[in-house]
């Protein structure tokens, strides 16, 4: 997992990559309207790393928002289910 990092990036995008001589990291974009509601709740920040993850090979989607959201919920209640 890439670290991650808080910006304010405008209100169009959740997550980017962010590259700099210590690596590539994930930057949460801090004017998304979902990040203004919830703040920095674990929960919100591990679903938008995963979401990043999923949807961003660096270039261009991976997968599909919509299968990688069917994925994330895979994950959460995989996650649930053991913790």
């Amino acid at each position: 997992m890439p670290p991650v990092e808080f910006d304010q990036i405008g209100r169009a995008g959740r997550s980017q990559w962010r590259d700099s001589e210590q690596g590539r990291s994930i930057a949460l974009n801090t004017d998304y309207p979902i990040y203004e509601r919830l703040g920095e709740t674990e929960e919100y920040i591990l679903e938008s790393a995963v979401m990043h993850l999923l949807t961003e090979s660096g270039e261009e989607a991976s997968l599909p928002y919509a299968a990688a959201a069917e994925k994330l919920d895979e994950i959460v209640w995989l996650a649930k289910a053991i913790g």
